[in-house]
């Protein structure tokens, strides 16, 4: 798990033990060592939040990880995630969801014009939701719109 993505978890407060212990693994496979990144990583997924928050922060310290990505470079990152999971998405529903999901970290960041596809596509899926008759297209060209606009920005975010 990428640094600033974990952030963004922790901003949220959506994070998970198993968040820090991906971010461990992930740190470890990059080539960085520390006796509390090791620790870390030999957590099971459901410890106790509290004492793995601990070993991130003295992890982080012996890392020297002081300087925290602003929150908009948190939330692209995590952009990305989403991105990557709505074009594995096989669910009409989760694509849905995944792709409300953008459009509500766009609304965070207030309207980034290079996001704002993300507005559009939130509308449509309301549109399709509640109005049918008046939408332009229907469940599957929407989910073939939300899946080429995820793969753009994984693309463009690289």
């Amino acid at each position: 798990m990428e640094t600033a993505v974990l952030f963004y978890k922790i901003d949220k407060e959506e994070v998970e033990s198993a968040d820090y212990i991906l971010w461990a693994y992930s740190m470890i496979e990059a080539g960085f060592s520390s006796p509390s990144l090791f620790i870390l990583a030999a957590f099971r997924k459901d410890a106790s939040i509290f004492e793995v928050e601990d070993y991130f922060k003295r992890a982080c310290r012996e890392l020297h990880v002081n300087n925290r990505p602003d929150f908009a470079a948190c939330a692209r990152a995590f952009m990305k995630v989403l991105a990557d999971d709505i074009a594995k998405s096989e669910h009409p529903s989760i694509t849905f969801e995944l792709a409300s999901r953008m459009f509500h970290i766009v609304r965070d960041l207030e309207y980034p014009k290079d996001l704002m596809v993300w507005y559009d596509i939130s509308e449509s899926i309301d549109l399709l939701a509640y109005d049918p008759l008046h939408s332009d297209m229907n469940e599957a060209d929407l989910i073939s719109l939300i899946k080429r606009e995820a793969v753009s920005y994984q693309a463009g975010s690289s």
